[in-house]
């Protein structure tokens, strides 16, 4: 009896430290800033579809998007769309790159800015 409860210690012990290796290894912050001086649509696709996030942004507002991508998306590959959407129905684009693996290829967190030019990212800017 003693040996199955040290099996058992051993087990869950393992199966926690592998959840939170993954919880950082996995992790993804993207923050949004909108630097325009009006109110902005915001789209971001995964491009399967899998997930998204909508917001609508103030002037200067900024939009963190934490998430998980082995757990929240549970692909290994893919990309992530973002879409900015003025009032006067004029939109703006950015492809983010692509994760493999499930790991983003560019620096983490990323940043992003909506500008009346397009969506630009910290090192475009």
């Amino acid at each position: 009896m003693k040996n199955l409860l040290i099996v058992f210690v051993l087990f869950f012990t393992l199966m926690s430290c592998e959840e939170k290796f993954e919880k950082g290894k996995y992790d993804v912050q993207f923050t949004v800033r909108n630097t325009t001086d009006e109110v902005v649509n915001l789209n971001v696709d995964e491009i399967s579809g899998k997930i998204k996030w909508e917001k609508s942004l103030s002037p200067g507002e900024v939009y963190d998007i934490k998430f998980n991508i082995k757990k929240d998306i549970d692909i290994s590959e893919g990309g992530f769309i973002f879409k900015a959407t003025f009032p006067d129905g004029e939109s703006v684009e950015k492809n983010s790159g692509y994760f493999t693996n499930y790991q983003i290829g560019k620096k983490n967190p990323q940043h992003y800015f909506i500008t009346n030019e397009g969506i630009k990212d910290s090192e475009e800017r």
